[in-house]
């Protein structure tokens, strides 16, 4: 039977049990704080993204040719209007009037369109900073949670490839239920555990993969049966074709002999039809 402590009251086994519970408490808040800052830094992120499309909106609505190319229609619409309205009276004025009243109206809508993305552009900001002091505040809660000198005492002596709260909870419970009976028993079962977690994890993968490359190469293997497929139909049809051309020269060039051959036959029925005419 393992001796207690006599100033706890508790055995070895005890001890290293409510250690390993104890380092779970310190990885649980270290991970909370790091899910926190990353949260913040997400939001940061998110917001820094809104400021940079927003600037884009308001650097387009900055530069007067632009304003005048997209309401181009506006400007010619009124001005005309002013133009056949008022030019009756006094030449010119309605033309005037109607680019100095479109331009108001140009301007009008650009303020108002601004405005709205000023603002939009000036939460954006405000968020964005306010998501960073949270970042920052967790960061230097993290920073003295782990220069704190018994967290840090407590770090020193568990394994580094185990910092998780997840490993520490394995070997508390690895103690806990009498498979280890101290923590360096735990560490060493957990380490052998944990490796062939892995070990089969990644052998899934694995298999996944070249499920995959299996089921990529079947349907490449299809895709080409088809294109064969399809280029031996193009053989055959141009075989067939090909007969068909041929056949059509052959008959082509039979009338064409036949037509010389009839011809000649003509020919020689005139000359000797001449023939006759001359002994006469």
């Amino acid at each position: 039977m393992a001796e207690e402590n006599t100033v706890t009251g508790l055995t070895p086994t005890e001890t290293d049990k409510n250690t390993a519970l104890y380092m779970y408490g310190i990885f649980d808040r270290k991970e909370n704080l790091e899910k926190n800052i990353s949260d913040a830094n997400a939001e940061v992120a998110e917001y820094g993204a809104q400021i940079k499309n927003g600037e884009a909106i308001l650097k387009q609505y900055t530069y007067g040719k632009t304003l005048l190319l997209q309401n181009s229609k506006v400007v010619a619409a009124i001005a005309y209007i002013m133009f056949i309205t008022v030019a009756t009276s006094v030449e010119y004025v309605g033309l005037i009037l109607g680019i100095v009243v479109a331009g108001a109206i140009v301007w009008g809508y650009t303020k108002f369109k601004t405005r709205g993305v000023k603002e939009y552009v000036a939460n954006a900001r405000e968020q964005s900073q306010l998501w960073q002091n949270q970042s920052n505040r967790y960061q230097s809660l993290l920073n003295e949670f782990l220069h704190d000198e018994e967290v840090a005492s407590a770090l020193a002596i568990w394994p580094h490839d185990m910092q998780t709260s997840f490993d520490a909870a394995n070997v508390f419970d690895l103690i806990r239920v009498g498979r280890a009976d101290s923590l360096k028993e735990g560490f060493n079962i957990w380490s052998t555990v944990s490796h062939q977690q892995r070990m089969e994890q990644l052998q899934g993968q694995s298999v996944n993969l070249l499920n995959n490359m299996n089921g990529n190469m079947k349907q490449m293997a299809q895709q080409q049966q088809v294109v064969i497929r399809k280029i031996d139909e193009q053989i055959v049809s141009a075989r067939a074709n090909t007969k068909s051309l041929i056949a059509a020269q052959a008959a082509s060039t039979a009338a064409i002999v036949s037509s010389i051959g009839a011809a000649s036959v003509n020919n020689e029925n005139a000359i000797a039809s001449a023939a006759r005419s001359l002994r006469r």
